[in-house]
């Protein structure tokens, strides 16, 4: 069956889609707009408006997007994810050793925290004895001090059975 130019099929519900946005109507469009803004027949919204109206428009434009992160986002899905390496990740915020601009902490970290009532060290490890990443009970984590850089040998390490991580105990 034919089809009239700038029309285009969906094939999932079989249904005539108007106007569809084919790369060559694109292309047109978009040479179209170029020739505009240049002749000076097309300009930008904040071209249209005052000084006052972009700044307030630029504002609320802001505003929205301050309030489209954490729970407020329509992907959230509780701030607790596991992620590729095993672990299980906790959205964290406020926390001061939460990682990169997303704020999440390692859940492990968060529960040894908790038991211990103060903040990790960044040279305390929390290991997990049975070797399953994402099982954070108490009973099943331990801490450890990161072993020294070479050359300096204090104390003696400890390898872990299962993953052969030598730690330093304290």
């Amino acid at each position: 069956m034919p089809v009239k130019k700038g029309y285009k099929f969906n094939d999932s519900r079989n249904k005539k889609i108007r106007n569809a946005w084919t790369p060559e109507r694109k292309r047109k469009q978009s040479e179209l707009w170029k020739k505009q803004y240049a002749e000076g027949k097309r300009k930008h919204w904040s071209q249209t408006k005052s000084d006052e109206e972009v700044i307030l428009i630029k504002k609320k434009m802001s505003d929205a997007n301050k309030k489209c992160n954490g729970s407020n986002h329509n992907h959230w899905k509780g701030g607790r994810h596991k992620v590729a390496n095993g672990y299980i990740h906790v959205w964290c915020p406020e926390h001061p050793n939460a990682v990169h601009e997303h704020r999440y902490m390692m859940e492990h970290r968060l529960v040894m925290e908790k038991y211990l009532g103060r903040y990790l060290e960044k040279w305390e490890q929390v290991h997990h004895l049975n070797g399953i990443k994402d099982d954070n009970r108490i009973e099943n984590l331990e801490l450890v001090i990161k072993k020294y850089p070479s050359g300096l040998h204090r104390g003696s390490d400890v390898i872990c059975p299962k993953c052969k991580f030598k730690f330093l105990i304290r």
